[in-house]
């Protein structure tokens, strides 16, 4: 239940399910730091933001859909829409 999209002034994020409704937008020439994260698949994850360093405890769960920095989770082809957004945003 979320859609990502990216315009060449914006990138989108729309997130809806059950209890939750959230939109980001982020202008495209103020984005900072990108991490890509890449399974052998080729899916993975771009974060619109550098990685929190917090620790998780014994028993504690990350969700990365609860992360409060912007990305988009696992997402096919991961690599060449990072390649796009680094190559357009820089």
């Amino acid at each position: 239940r979320t859609r990502y999209a990216v315009t060449d002034r914006r990138i989108l994020i729309r997130r809806t399910g059950p209890g939750i409704a959230r939109f980001v937008e982020l202008d495209r020439s103020a984005i900072g730091q990108m991490v890509s994260t890449e399974s052998a698949n080729g899916r993975g994850t771009i974060r619109f933001g550098p990685e929190i360093g917090a620790t998780r405890g014994r028993g504690q769960v990350w969700m990365p859909s609860l992360d409060p920095v912007p990305q988009f989770i696992a997402i096919d082809g991961v690599r060449r829409v990072y390649d796009l957004l680094h190559r357009t945003v820089r």
